[in-house]
């Protein structure tokens, strides 16, 4: 999605080919839980546009939505890789062109690691293994049968001649087809896990390793959120493949991972074993920011929120884990950036849970200004705010609503003659979430 979308623009709608029944069928039943009701609405009106120009406004206008309303749909079709969107700038107002892509077969949607993880989390492992059961293709056995069938030649009278020198239409035709492209490609490497460890630790096992290699991206993508180890995720490797063929099943693997997690959801001794990444523009922050940035690069999201909630008094949600898993998946904001994007909610805004409009926003506007890594986030955090004190009731992407202080914060997010919120935490509860931070480093640093 190019930068926010302007009601007044023109849009003109393209489509390869008209969407079946069957296919609305699998949006219905497979999309739908994660792009959410607007998005679903958007789409099926799209479908019924014509091919002549329409302003965006007619849209929001429709479907009873507002401009902000309406990216976030758009923003939602496009991550789930039912819609492409192009801006022709040389239009005066910009016209956008909302290409259409028809839903992924249920075979190929289950073997995505992206879908069918958001897909589980968002409805549940009972909903999931229901929804497989129902969508996937039956495998029947007619081995022992007699087939009766008859083949082509068998039925139909064809001239030899013309099989092996096709007429030129039927050339032409067939040139214009092509391989349908992958529908989804990675955004961000996750240099922080070594795949190639793990098919070796998986080598002393019973497991086929060629059986999981296609599911790289599952597996990096597990690593990012939960901070699960190579040495962890063998295990959890081994305990998802069938001991009578040896071979990975990912849809078991993602039902133990989230079982793992909603188990230890108030144990974060399961720590990341990343790396941490070169911190560029290192002398920009004092020591105490340094420590938080390597605190944020160095743990996986959703160890880094439970430690920021079990100090706080309170629990990780299962709402809350969903977003931090659409902001992995998305693949648009590393780790740090997403912690420092939580911290940031917790801490400074004092927010009792992560709420999804405001982390989409704020990962929205990092994501298209190329902000990335904690320490860029940082930065942007104390710009944002340097401009706040500058010009007050500025409106330029202003995050916080009111000034509220951590002590446990660098000196850019101390108060600036902000009245006290019934709402701040205590002197004792910052002074715990200090030292859970550093306990968090330092066990990310001795994995």
């Amino acid at each position: 999605m190019i930068n926010g979308i302007n009601p007044k623009s023109d849009f003109e709608v393209y489509r390869k080919r008209p969407i079946s029944n069957v296919e609305h069928h699998y949006i219905d039943l497979l999309y739908v839980p994660i792009i959410g009701k607007n998005a679903y609405a958007l789409y099926n009106f799209l479908w019924l546009v014509d091919d002549s120009r329409h302003v965006n406004f007619e849209l929001m206008s429709d479907l009873g939505i507002d401009a902000k309303e309406l990216q976030d749909a758009l923003m939602k079709l496009e991550g789930a890789g039912l819609l492409k969107t192009y801006l022709d700038h040389s239009d005066e107002m910009g016209l956008y062109k909302y290409d259409l892509v028809t839903p992924l077969e249920p075979d190929l949607f289950f073997n995505d690691s992206l879908l069918s993880l958001l897909l589980l989390e968002m409805v549940g492992e009972d909903r999931y293994l229901q929804l497989s059961d129902q969508m996937l293709p039956k495998q029947f056995d007619f081995s022992d049968l007699d087939d009766q069938t008859h083949n082509f030649l068998q039925v139909f009278s064809v001239n030899n001649n013309q099989v092996n020198n096709q007429p030129d239409v039927i050339k032409k035709v067939k040139d214009k087809t092509s391989q349908v492209e992958g529908q989804f490609n990675d955004k961000l490497q996750n240099d922080q896990f070594d795949f190639k460890l793990l098919l070796n630790i998986l080598d002393n096992s019973f497991v086929e390793t060629e059986s999981i290699k296609k599911y790289e991206t599952l597996l990096s993508n597990t690593n990012r959120l939960y901070g699960i180890s190579e040495i962890e995720m063998a295990q959890y490797v081994e305990k998802a493949s069938n001991l009578v063929n040896n071979r990975f099943d990912p849809k078991k693997f993602k039902i133990l991972v989230s079982r793992r997690n909603q188990m230890n959801v108030k144990n974060s001794n399961n720590g990341s074993n990343q790396t941490a990444e070169v911190v560029k523009g290192k002398s920009d922050l004092s020591s105490q920011e340094q420590q938080l940035a390597q605190i944020a690069e160095t743990s996986a999201p959703v160890d880094f929120l439970d430690s920021l909630k079990n100090e706080k008094g309170g629990f990780t949600t299962s709402a809350e884990e969903r977003i931090l898993s659409e902001l992995v998946n998305r693949n648009t904001l590393s780790n740090g950036a997403i912690n420092m994007l939580v911290y940031h909610i917790l801490i400074d805004e004092e927010k009792p849970t992560i709420n999804k409009n405001l982390i989409d926003t704020i990962a929205n506007d990092w994501s298209q200004r190329k902000i990335n890594g904690a320490t860029a986030a940082i930065n942007d955090i104390k710009h944002h705010q340097e401009n706040q004190v500058q010009s007050k009731g500025s409106r330029k992407r202003n995050y916080r609503k009111h000034g509220n202080v951590r002590e446990t914060l660098p000196d850019w997010a101390k108060p600036r003659k902000a009245k006290q919120s019934d709402k701040q935490l205590s002197d004792e509860q910052r002074k715990r979430i200090s030292e859970k931070l550093k306990s968090l480093n330092k066990k990310s640093g001795d994995e």
